[in-house]
């Protein structure tokens, strides 16, 4: 007989539907039964460790995040950080409880925002940014607290800026985590390349002696952080900072501190392009910065030094582009035509006119089988190469180059996706060309007001100083025009 059911003569009388509902009651007790044994066995959260409760409510976060319910994905969140900070409660250097609360802080400020909540983000940023100081005070040397650190501050100081009225105090919180950043007390490449990027950033928000010695610093982390690193990004990044403090020296009219500068870039250049061997990048690398030291050495008066970084730039890349096949062949001429141009604008500079027009010559030259977007390089030799022409007397070629120049920024412009920069190309070739139009002897003046009109109307709605310059020049030009035709 079956435990639990009638006999087998009740049942016999009884109709199958009343039985059907016995049995359905008997199983739905037992199944009962067995959830309150296994919720018996189970102990509650309140009784688990507390690390592994705070697992179980960012788990918790995790899947309501998931499901797209933030409010109790938030709540879940909050959970955990304050069962973490009852674990630091207890155990304060515990730093494995330290990198889990902030990662769960940061997930919080990301629910807060989607949320629509930026002032509760801001209030965990604070409270996070503080917490990574604290741990990177209690291990310097350790990679992941400078990470931990250099990644909250700067989110916090992104959250203040969006604030607005708050830059002095996001400067602050850039201060203190850069004051435990000093690049003579580090070590690790990601470290110093953490540090070097809070140091450039704390000097922009700073202005005179205060933003030079920020770039002191990271220069000083940039130089260690990327000198081993053979990929164009990693010299990107230290140019980034070479840049900002060449520029900051410029406009601090310090053109010899400048030029001490740019020594110093090229000196740390040809010490990495030295290190990597046959590495292109790293030899284009150094090319493009004694490309752009050169302008900086001219500034200064070292002539003989400009003329040493163009020369070593040129031979370098008309070597490469020689020995070029295929794909190659068109990045090398690429380059060199680059060089070529600055090497030009070197010579014109100094009054070497026959030499300018020589090299601008050559640059457009190498620059004929460019295709695509490369074109614009061949578009801007041409125009510089008819200035060339033009200084040294030969006119009309100079008028046959301006107008290739011209139809070249044209068709550049007319590509689908281009945006206003190239339509202000067309008005920059435009001028030139109308300018060389109405030049002594045998002006044409007429075409030369056509192509200016033409030219003017057409110009984009950009600021800045290319763009004023530009329409000043055309309307300077047909006022000129106006009374001498």
């Amino acid at each position: 007989m079956s435990a639990g059911l009638p006999p087998t003569h009740i049942r016999q009388r009884l109709p199958r539907r009343v039985i059907a509902l016995v049995v359905a009651a008997v199983l739905t007790t037992l199944a009962l039964i067995a959830v309150v044994v296994q919720r018996s066995a189970t102990p509650s959260r309140a009784s688990l460790p507390l690390g592994v409760r705070a697992e179980l409510e960012l788990r918790d976060a995790e899947k309501a995040t998931q499901r797209g319910e933030l409010d109790r994905a938030g709540a879940a969140l909050t959970a955990a950080m304050d069962t973490l900070d009852l674990r630091l409660s207890e155990a304060p250097g515990d730093a494995a409880a330290t990198r889990a609360w902030l990662a769960a802080a940061d997930r919080a400020v990301e629910v807060a925002l989607r949320r629509g909540h930026p002032e509760a983000a801001l209030v965990l940023l604070t409270r996070g940014a503080e917490r990574a100081n604290a741990l990177l005070d209690a291990q310097r040397s350790d990679t992941r607290a400078v990470l931990d650190a250099v990644a909250m501050t700067n989110k916090l100081v992104d959250a203040l800026e969006r604030a607005g009225g708050q830059r002095a105090l996001a400067r602050m919180r850039l201060e203190e985590l850069t004051s435990r950043l000093e690049p003579s007390a580090i070590e690790g490449e990601a470290t110093l390349a953490a540090a070097a990027r809070s140091w450039l950033r704390l000097a922009g928000m700073h202005a005179g002696e205060q933003a030079r010695a920020a770039l002191e610093r990271a220069w000083s982390a940039a130089e260690k952080a990327w000198s081993s690193g053979a990929t164009s990004g990693d010299a990107a990044e230290a140019d980034a900072v070479f840049d900002a403090a060449v520029a900051h020296a410029r406009r601090s009219n310090d053109v010899a501190g400048a030029f001490t500068l740019e020594k110093r870039a090229v000196a740390w250049h040809t010490r990495r392009a030295a290190a990597a061997g046959s590495n292109t990048d790293a030899h284009r690398a150094l090319e493009s910065r004694g490309l752009e030291a050169a302008d900086t050495a001219r500034a200064a008066g070292d002539d003989a030094q400009a003329r040493a970084w163009l020369d070593a730039a040129v031979a370098a890349r008309r070597a490469r582009w020689t020995s070029a096949q295929g794909d190659a062949k068109a990045s090398g001429a690429l380059d060199l035509a680059r060089a070529l141009s600055g090497l030009g604008a070197h010579h014109s500079a100094t009054g070497a006119l026959s030499e300018a027009e020589v090299a601008h010559g050559e640059a457009v030259r190498v620059a004929e089988p460019l295709q695509g977007p490369a074109r614009r390089t061949l578009q801007t030799a041409l125009g510089n190469w008819a200035q060339a022409l033009a200084r040294v007397g030969q006119l009309e070629p100079a008028r046959a180059a301006a107008a290739r120049s011209h139809a070249a920024a044209q068709q550049l412009a007319s590509q689908p996706g281009v945006g206003l920069d190239a339509r202000l190309d067309v008005a920059v070739a435009g001028l030139r060309w109308a300018r060389l139009l109405r030049a002594e002897p045998s002006p044409d003046r007429t075409r030369a007001a056509a192509i200016a009109t033409a030219a003017l109307a057409a110009m984009p709605a950009l600021e800045g100083e290319r763009a004023r310059s530009t329409r000043a020049g055309l309307e300077a030009l047909l006022a000129e025009l106006a009374t001498r035709r």
